[in-house]
Order: C-alpha cells, then sequence, then structure tokens
C-alpha cells in the first residue's frame, strides 16, 4: 500500500492521470482487503481527485464522500479536516465558489482545534482563493496572513512557501502590484529551495501575468519560457498548464510584435484544446491565430480565421467583449490592408457601437485611433486630427499612457504630412514625457525613431542620433527586423544630410539587406532612393541615376504615390546638376503633380524650389525669383528649416545671375546660417561664396 500510495502521487503530479488511477484502485483494494481505514480514506481521496481533475464531477463527488465517511468513522480531525477541503475543490472545480466556501470553513473549524499547521494553513489557502474569486481579496489577504504566521511558527519552509505565493496572489487582486509582486517573489524563492516545482511554476506564471499588466512584455515572454523550459525538465504538468502557456505566450509575442511565434503558440493553444476537448479555449485560439495572420500582413488568411473567431461569439462559445473587440479591429485591420475600404470602416463602426467610453475606453480609442488612419490615408486630415484627439484622450483617461503616445505619434505625423513641423515636434515631446509613467520599450523605440527623423531635419543632430541608435538597439533587441530595417535607413538618411557619407552609404546598404529580405517592396524603395542621393552628394552621378531608376521602379509595385513625387523629385535634381534640363522640367512637373494630388507640402515645397533653380537656368530670372520667395515664405510657416536653406539658396543664386551682389551676398549668408544650424557641409560650400 505504501508503494502504490507513493506510485499514485508521483504518476499524478506528473499529469499520468490513468496511472494514477490504476496504482489508487489497486491500493484502495488492499487496504479493505486488510481493513485499513486510514489508507482506505487516503486512497477514496486520490481517485475523487483525479475524478474532479479529468470533470467526472458526480463520481468525483461519490468517492470523496466516502473518504469523508472513512475519516469521521476514525474519529480522525486531522482527516475530517482533509476530507472537507476536498469536498470544497469539488466545488471550486465548478465554479460554484459559494459552496466551495462553506466546505473549506468547515474544514478550517474542525482543523483549528487540532493544532495541525499544515491542515490548517490548508484550509486557509483555500478558503482565502474562495474570497478572492468573490471579489473579496482583502479579506482573503486577512486570512493568508494568519496562515503565513502559523507556517512561521511552524519552522516550516515548505509551508512558507506556499503562502507567501498565494498572498502575493491576493494583493495583486486587490490592486497592490509591489507588494504582490514582493510576496510572489518571496514565494517564487523559497518553491525553488524546497523543490516545490508546481509551485514555482504557479508563481512564475502569476509574475508573468503582472508583467503584462505593467507593460513589460519582455521580461514576461522570458518569464514564460524559463516556466515551459522547467515544466518539460520536470515533466510535473497538466496538458491544461501547457494550453493556458502557449495562450499566455502567443499573447506576449503578439504584444511583442513576433508575429510568427504568436502564429506557433495560437497553433499550438489550438492543437491542445482539442486534445483537451476544449471548445472554448480552441475558439480563442482560432481567433489569436487570426490576430497573428493579420500582423504577418498575410491578410486574407487572417480575414479567415477572423471571423471563423468572431462566429464563436455569435454561437455563445465565447462572450468577452474585449477580445471579440480586438478580433473586429484585427479584422478591420486586414481589410484596409487589402484595399476593401467601406469594409474595413463599417468593421471599425461596429467596435464603436458595441463599446462605450465608460466600460471599455480603450477598445474604443483602438477603433478611433484605427478609424483616423483611414481617414489619413484618404487625406481627410482634419477628420483624423480631430478623431485621433478623441482616441488620446481616452487612452489617457484609461492610463494607458503607452497607447495615448503612440496616438501622439500618428498626431505629430500627420501633422508633418500637413507641413505642420513645429506642432509636430511638440506632439512627439509629449509622447516622449508620456513615456516617463511607464516602461514600454516597443513604444519608446516608435516615438524615438519618429522624433529622431524630424530633429534631423530641424538641425537638432546629437539628439537624432542618439535616438537613432537606441530606437535601432530596441528594434534588435526584439528581433523585428522591420523596425530595424526602417530606423537604419532613416539613420543611413541622417549620415547623408550631416555630410558623412561613406558610413550613410554603408548604413543604408544594411537597411537595404534587411529589407530585401523581409520582402518589403516600399521600404527597397525608400533606401534606394536615400542611396541614390548619398551617391548624388558624392559626385558619383552614374550610380545615383542608375539608383534612381532602380527606386521608381520598385516604389511603383509598392503603389505609393508620395513616394513616387519623392523619387522623381530627387532624381530631377540629379538631372539639373548635370544641366540636362528636359529630363529635369519633365520629372519636376510629374513630381509636383503627384505631390498636389496626395497633399504633400513638403515635397511640393522642395520640388517648387527645384523648378526655380530649373527657371534660373533656363534664363527666367525673374520667375525664379518669385517662385523662390514663394518657397521660401512657405517654408518659414510650415517651419520646414531645410527648405527654408534651399529656397535662400536659390534666391542668392538668381541675385548673383542678376549681378545684384549686395543681394546675393545677403542671401548666401542667411544660407549659411541655415545650413550650419542644420549642421549641413553644404554651410561650407557657402562659406567660400560667401
Amino acid at each position: 500500500m505504501n508503494r502504490l500510495s507513493e506510485a499514485g502521487t508521483t504518476a499524478q503530479e506528473q499529469g499520468a492521470t490513468e496511472q494514477a488511477m490504476q496504482y489508487y484502485q489497486q491500493g484502495l483494494a488492499l487496504a479493505r482487503q486488510y481493513n485499513d481505514a486510514r489508507a482506505e480514506q487516503f486512497f477514496l481521496s486520490g481517485i475523487g481527485a483525479l475524478l474532479v481533475q479529468s470533470r467526472q464531477y458526480e463520481q468525483g463527488e461519490q468517492f470523496l464522500r466516502e473518504a469523508l465517511e472513512a475519516a469521521r468513522k476514525q474519529h480522525q480531525s486531522v482527516l475530517i479536516a482533509r476530507s472537507l477541503s476536498n469536498l470544497g475543490e469539488l466545488y471550486a472545480a465548478q465554479k460554484d465558489w459559494a459552496q466551495a466556501q462553506t466546505y473549506h470553513q468547515q474544514a478550517l473549524d474542525v482543523a483549528r482545534p487540532t493544532g495541525d499547521a499544515a491542515t490548517i494553513v490548508l484550509a486557509l489557502e483555500n478558503l482565502a482563493r474562495d474570497y478572492i474569486e468573490q471579489s473579496n481579496p482583502s479579506y482573503a489577504t486577512h486570512l493568508l496572513r494568519e496562515a503565513f504566521q502559523i507556517a512561521q511558527k511552524a519552522q516550516s519552509p515548505v509551508l512558507v512557501a506556499g503562502v507567501s505565493g498565494r498572498l502575493g496572489e491576493a494583493m495583486l487582486a486587490m490592486g497592490d502590484r509591489a507588494g504582490g509582486r514582493k510576496w510572489l517573489e518571496q514565494g517564487l524563492h523559497m518553491s525553488y529551495q524546497t523543490g516545490r516545482n508546481r509551485l514555482v511554476l504557479r508563481w512564475m506564471m502569476d509574475l508573468a501575468g503582472a508583467d503584462i499588466q505593467e507593460g513589460h512584455y519582455l521580461d514576461a515572454m522570458q518569464r514564460y519560457e524559463k516556466a515551459e523550459e522547467l515544466a518539460r525538465r520536470t515533466g510535473q504538468q497538466q496538458p491544461e498548464f501547457f494550453l493556458q502557456l502557449a495562450l499566455s505566450l502567443g499573447q506576449v509575442y503578439q504584444r511583442l510584435g513576433d508575429y510568427t511565434q504568436a502564429l506557433t503558440q495560437a497553433e499550438r493553444a489550438h492543437l491542445h484544446a482539442n486534445e483537451l476537448h476544449d471548445a472554448k479555449s480552441a475558439a480563442l485560439a482560432v481567433g489569436r491565430q487570426g490576430l497573428a495572420l493579420q500582423g504577418l500582413k498575410r491578410n486574407e488568411e487572417a480575414a479567415v480565421k477572423l471571423q471563423e473567431g468572431l462566429r464563436y461569439f455569435e454561437d455563445g462559445v465565447l462572450s468577452d467583449t474585449t477580445e471579440k473587440a480586438g478580433l473586429l479591429l484585427a479584422l478591420g485591420r486586414a481589410q484596409q490592408r487589402s484595399g476593401a475600404i467601406e469594409e474595413a470602416i463599417a468593421t471599425f463602426q461596429t467596435v464603436l457601437t458595441q463599446t462605450d467610453s465608460e466600460k471599455n475606453p480603450v477598445k474604443r480609442a483602438e477603433a478611433l485611433q484605427l478609424l483616423a488612419s483611414v481617414y489619413t490615408s484618404h487625406l481627410e486630415r482634419e477628420v483624423a486630427l480631430k478623431t485621433y484627439q478623441e482616441a488620446l484622450a481616452l487612452f489617457e483617461n484609461a492610463g494607458e499612457f503607452a497607447s495615448a503616445a503612440r496616438v501622439l505619434c500618428d498626431i505629430g505625423n500627420v501633422r508633418r504630412m500637413n507641413g505642420e513641423f513645429n506642432g509636430a515636434l511638440t506632439d512627439f515631446e509629449n509622447a516622449q514625457k508620456l513615456l516617463s509613467n511607464v516602461d514600454d520599450r516597443v513604444t519608446r523605440g516608435l516615438v524615438l525613431s519618429n522624433a529622431a527623423n524630424l530633429y534631423t531635419d530641424l538641425g537638432d543632430l546629437e539628439t537624432a542620433r542618439s535616438f537613432y541608435e537606441e530606437s535601432i538597439q530596441i528594434a534588435r533587441d526584439r528581433r523585428d527586423r522591420q523596425a530595424e530595417g526602417l530606423r537604419l535607413g532613416n539613420l543611413g538618411w541622417f549620415y547623408v544630410l550631416s555630410g558623412k557619407v561613406p558610413v550613410a552609404i554603408e548604413t543604408l546598404e544594411k537597411a537595404l539587406q534587411i529589407s530585401r529580405e523581409i520582402n518589403d517592396p516600399l521600404l527597397i524603395a525608400i533606401q534606394t532612393n536615400n542611396l541614390a542621393w548619398a551617391y548624388f552628394v558624392k559626385h558619383d552621378r552614374g550610380t545615383a541615376s542608375t539608383l534612381f531608376k532602380q527606386a521608381l521602379g520598385t516604389v511603383e509595385t509598392a503603389h505609393s504615390p508620395r513616394w513616387q513625387a519623392v523619387i522623381k523629385s530627387n532624381w530631377a535634381a540629379l538631372y539639373l546638376a548635370q544641366d540636362d534640363l528636359v529630363h529635369a522640367e519633365e520629372l519636376l512637373n510629374q513630381a509636383l503633380a503627384e505631390s498636389q494630388a496626395v497633399q504633400d507640402p513638403e515635397n511640393i515645397v522642395r520640388t517648387q524650389i527645384r523648378r526655380a533653380a530649373l527657371m534660373m537656368k533656363q534664363g527666367l530670372l525673374d520667375e525664379a525669383e518669385s517662385l523662390a520667395k514663394e518657397s521660401e515664405s512657405s517654408s518659414k510657416k510650415m517651419g520646414f528649416r531645410r527648405g527654408q536653406a534651399e529656397a535662400v539658396r536659390v534666391l542668392a543664386d538668381v541675385y548673383t545671375r542678376k549681378e545684384e551682389q549686395e543681394e546675393a551676398r545677403s542671401h548666401y549668408e542667411e544660407a549659411h546660417r541655415l545650413y550650419k544650424r542644420l549642421g549641413d557641409p553644404t554651410a561650407n560650400e557657402l562659406a567660400l561664396l560667401i
């Protein structure tokens, strides 16, 4: 009987339910054969617990009540208390917390007079859990503090390890994150020391959950991965554990932007759920697959999975409104990227009709943010800004500062598209201030990258370089190749503008390699354009022309009229330098029309300045002067310092052609001042002209 007891307990801990059942049944037969009431009570309890675990509640109750009767026949209060605790766990498994509380209270009342620390602590722990589940974590904390004192007095590290972690769980439920973490860390440390691997895993999972609540997704990922390694090494977890782990880990990868891993975990969760006949978890996993596919931009596949996941809400299998809103938002994004704009707008509007500012402000804000992005892409920028502002207010009121910072980036980019450089700068700086309240490296990388682009154009080169480098490191730490390629390309452009051409070419080629690896045609086109400009600055015009041609061919496949116009304008500048005025004029006219169509004031001004330079070369000096003055005024109003410097430079050249030397000198000095402020080496060329 002793051997069967040990073998059954070990098998149960390792999740070998059928084997454990066989050992307990053999042990029960022997206990009855030799009339050993104590052993009979043990084996009855073990069989009952296994039946409850496999959701055979009626049969489980039968064995657990027999175990209680066996304990009462022996007049053993400890065994009676433990049997009552087991009956309480039967009802806890069925979420009948009131009944569970009744039995656990009885167990505690019977256990107290015995003075048996382990039995009293067990009853207190179970009763505390019942109160937590009934939204009374404060009283649960009171019970667990008593349990902790009993465990300490008994000098039992094993009991202390269990109570410490449970006390941490109760404090987290109360909203005391610092206190909860402290007790969970203590429980984790002591569980390691006492070899209680099941508790180690439980506290690790709890701490990972706390990491998610606080936005520490990388820490959560590392904890989950460590928990899985321990669970597999010790072999002491049920399939349900690996199901929950896959769902949780997938969610973390999704938040970190590692959609490939998120998809793998969602598929794994689906397999576990099907094996366990867990319809709810299987349905949840289907939706999570859709979310990951949408993140991978496999939009058609994503739409199919997301719609399948949403049907589970219609069928009543799932009911979490937040989860449903998340699937709808992802479906809208997939539709938007597939070009089904009307469907996307309708989907986002559905989320708005199903959520309100009080019950689910975060999902409502996310819907508004995505709706604003649709308005932005359709050049309805004023409506977009108003919608973004609504989303921002909801995120800030909900304490979602990382999300609010992301919206501020969106607002800043729209303002920059409108030519409001100073307003955009304020938005990016406000986003940085919001992030001082949270530790969210993903959002920090996004904010720094956006701010660095603007700082580059405003001439704050040291800040820009620092921001680029930190944002690139964040992308590398996250293994986010797309973000790394984008930010590395932006850093390369920074080097071009600051005159570090060799390092610019090296950096841009690295960025291009990444963009080709991930097959992002728009990034390839932009970085090829920037590389072409670097060779232009280097005076290697043949290579520059070849690269501009490649960039233009690639951008046409990426369907970006905005960047198509930018590339044409840049290529026209090369033709201007070569005095090929026919090709320059053709490209500038195309670039201007395309930039006007997409309402890109920055490239409109840049292209008009180049048209003024073209007119000067054509001998149309008065027209060139008028257009350059208009461009200077527009640049100044926008806060576009580089545009202002370029316009003033062209005006100086025009006055030189007109032989108005004082005006020319005055404008060269102004251009020199502006370029020097921008950290642009053009300032050195102008110093010679002055």
